[in-house]
């Protein structure tokens, strides 16, 4: 919203105040941005930084509200050698987390919505071998690899997504809202629900979204991910 449709849409000490209190929001996330080495960015203060030495970010990453961004080199008596990069533009509003012990990327000019939640590992091992024990507390359990993320360019991930270990989100792809991503996305790809499966692809030749009908054995082929990745 510029300066002069506030002040027109708003009584005048609070568009005043809101105005104020904007121009603060964004001085101090620049300056954080500035403070973190990440160049044209904007971070707002009281955002969760962590592992800055491991987190590599292209300049103009972007974020309306707090966000949490930890590449996690301890846990417990664990030791880990993560790594986080972001490509170019990345935007997000509030609450984006995203923890990495192994590896997360992010291509360039993504859009992030409001709490989304990307990890590439868990709390305790639920498979073969060594699995953990459902009676040790969950914080206990050892950090488990779950497997490298990778988001690629132009991505639009909506509201209150989830985006597990193990999956390659193709480039321009769209995430809607409330999904929980646990396959692979292919490109140009629309993809929605929990779990989240494949609803739309584009079509370059009549430049459109077309609606994917498939049975669950066709998904699979689709994203070229077996039942037993998860």
């Amino acid at each position: 919203m510029s300066v002069r449709s506030l002040l027109v849409r708003e009584r005048t000490p609070y568009g005043a105040w809101v105005l104020a209190r904007r121009l603060m929001i964004r001085s101090g996330a620049a300056f954080h941005g500035r403070i973190l080495g990440w160049q044209q960015s904007s971070i707002p203060l009281g955002s969760n930084i962590m592992g800055t030495k491991y987190i590599h970010v292209e300049p103009g990453f972007h974020a309306t509200g707090k966000v949490w961004v930890e590449a996690v080199t301890n846990y417990g008596s664990d030791s880990f050698d993560p790594s986080i990069r972001i490509g170019r533009n990345f935007n997000a509003t509030e609450r984006v987390h995203i923890s990495a012990i192994e590896s997360i990327e992010i291509g360039d000019d993504c859009l992030f919505g409001s709490n989304i939640y990307i990890a590439d590992h868990a709390h305790g091992n639920y498979r073969q071998p060594s699995q953990s024990n459902p009676e040790e507390s969950p914080a206990r359990r050892r950090l488990s690899p779950t497997g490298a993320v990778h988001i690629g360019d132009k991505c639009w991930v909506g509201d209150n997504v989830v985006i597990l270990g193990g999956v390659t989100v193709g480039s321009s792809a769209v995430i809607a809202a409330n999904s929980v991503v646990l396959k692979d996305v292919p490109p140009m790809t629309i993809v929605a629900g929990a779990p989240a499966k494949a609803v739309k692809t584009y079509d370059s030749e009549s430049r459109s979204w077309t609606r994917i009908l498939h049975s669950h054995s066709e998904y699979d082929s689709l994203t070229n991910v077996g039942d037993d990745a998860r």
